[in-house]
């Protein structure tokens, strides 16, 4: 059974990250970010390239490369991932 983290909404609590990174890196087969805190994912991954990552950005990571929405397979389930866009 493949086993994924998930995150998101970091918002500039990189250290966060890395800690749950540090953490959880032997008992997951990948890692799926949510968006809102793509710089301090990319941050917190130079101590951990070795784990397979799929992001989003999301409506805070203004001027993000990553796509706003994505498909990835695990064994036989597909994931897809998005971002909701709020207007207020």
């Amino acid at each position: 059974m493949t086993k994924l983290l998930v995150l998101s909404d970091s918002h500039g609590a990189r250290d966060a990250i890395k800690r749950i990174l540090n953490k959880e890196q032997n008992n997951v087969d990948a890692v799926i970010f949510l968006g809102d805190g793509l710089r301090d994912l990319e941050q917190a991954l130079a101590f951990f390239p070795h784990l397979r990552v799929y992001s989003v950005a999301g409506n805070c990571d203004y001027g993000a490369l990553e796509p706003l929405d994505g498909l990835a397979g695990f064994d036989q389930t597909v994931v897809s991932i998005h971002t909701v866009t709020c207007t207020v």
